[in-house]
């Protein structure tokens, strides 16, 4: 029953969606989403329903419902480098780095094993020079993506340790990252 229910819930959404009624998809997507946790279609068509309404008030002074709907994707797909770059940029754009805080800290607990909301956490704390939180999350990057293709990580790590007087650990950062970073 509660499969039938959620198909059709799946159904109403998409058609909603379809029609152009972004919070009614939302609504029915969520109640599919709920009575199947394993309707990973009403899942796939959720994140894409709440990246159109997160696209709707990203530009507008409701940057921060933006910022709620980009959570709910992320919890969905949290290794999207793109939206986690968005997210943290809107907040910085913002001038409200403190707004990504919580949102990125509640996909880590979700998806401890994803690397990326760190990279994304530790560039907030980057911002606001709290070098001690910025380096546990690089260096929690770094360890989970030794060969991070930008090197990004590596050479934050290595600033945050300069920044806390660590010169041997940000030397062994910045070294990783003339290795690793791209050619010019």
């Amino acid at each position: 029953e509660r499969v039938r229910q959620s198909s059709t819930h799946y159904y109403k959404g998409e058609a909603l969606f379809a029609a152009g009624d972004i919070q009614g998809a939302l609504n029915e997507l969520h109640a599919a989403s709920r009575r199947n946790l394993f309707n990973v279609r009403a899942q796939v068509k959720l994140a894409e329903v709440i990246l159109a309404a997160q696209a709707q008030v990203v530009d507008t002074d409701k940057w921060r419902s933006a910022l709620m709907l980009m959570q709910e994707y992320l919890l969905f797909f949290p290794h999207d480098r793109s939206m986690l770059n968005t997210l943290t940029g809107l907040c910085l754009q913002k001038q409200a780095p403190e707004a990504a805080e919580p949102v990125l800290s509640a996909i880590i607990v979700a998806h401890p094993e994803e690397a990326e909301p760190l990279l994304a956490r530790g560039s907030i704390y980057f911002t606001q020079k709290k070098w001690r939180e910025a380096a546990d999350d690089f260096q929690k990057y770094c360890a989970a993506q030794p060969k991070d293709f930008l090197s990004v990580g590596w050479l934050r790590l290595g600033e945050c340790q300069i920044e806390l007087g660590d010169l041997p650990a940000a030397e062994q950062a910045l070294l990783a990252y003339e290795v690793l970073k791209p050619a010019d």
